[in-house]
């Protein structure tokens, strides 16, 4: 099955059978160490983020996060009192054209795009990916097995910019990896122009990247004129 296409500026994702959550396994030490931190992590957690001006389909988001040089943005609202739910917003800061994706990796590769689960948007629609290598096309994936459960995912633009949101993640918020990328304004499935792969502690405002890479976007050879002989 291809992409999923729509004339709207909306495109949702419904809620389906659960895949289950993208979680590590935890050592009795790191497990006491969470759940101490937790539980007194929901002011906590606001305090130390930068505030999120957005708002999306009546969420209202607490945290922000810039990334990719002010290119994007990521916000983010936990919605329960256990701090393992939480409702995103990926926003491309630099205009709708092109493509904006969302990515989780596989267990224990953070920083690696090759078996990550994407959700990519475009003016075409929202699309959810395997990216089983790096050649183009992918396979499609069902929203219920996504390596990250959630309840539902939309692309919206708002404000002249393209956002992908996710409704109740189930995520560790203080191990989250998840992988982000772009292109202003080419077609997809065309490479990516900037991209990053981070493992976010949602509860101290994200951390830094594991590892980031950019590139500027490719412009057009200038063809020189022929001699004459």
């Amino acid at each position: 099955r291809g992409p999923s296409r729509s004339n709207n500026r909306e495109v949702a994702h419904g809620t389906g059978a659960r895949a289950q959550p993208h979680t590590r396994a935890m050592t009795p030490k790191a497990f006491l160490l969470r759940s101490l931190v937790l539980s007194g992590a929901a002011a906590a957690a606001r305090a130390s983020c930068a505030a999120s001006s957005l708002e999306v389909g009546g969420v209202a988001y607490n945290c922000t996060l810039e990334l990719l040089g002010g290119k994007a943005a990521l916000h983010w609202l936990f919605t329960d009192e256990g701090m393992a739910t939480v409702d995103l917003a990926l926003e491309k800061k630099i205009g709708e054209g092109g493509w904006l994706g969302l990515g989780f990796p596989q267990e224990g590769s953070s920083s690696e795009m090759i078996g990550a689960h994407a959700i990519v948007a475009t003016d075409s629609g929202m699309m959810f990916l395997h990216l089983d290598d790096l050649t183009p096309p992918f396979p499609p994936v069902n929203m219920s097995d996504m390596r990250v459960e959630f309840a539902g995912a939309n692309s919206v633009v708002q404000g002249g910019n393209r956002i992908i949101t996710v409704s109740g993640a189930k995520i560790d918020p203080m191990a989250f990896p998840i992988i982000f990328g772009l292109h202003e304004n080419c077609t997809w499935p065309c490479e990516h122009s900037a991209s990053s792969h981070h493992e976010l502690n949602l509860l101290d405002g994200g951390s830094e990247a594991e590892s980031e890479s950019e590139s500027e976007p490719e412009s057009e050879s200038e063809t020189e004129p022929e001699s004459e002989s």
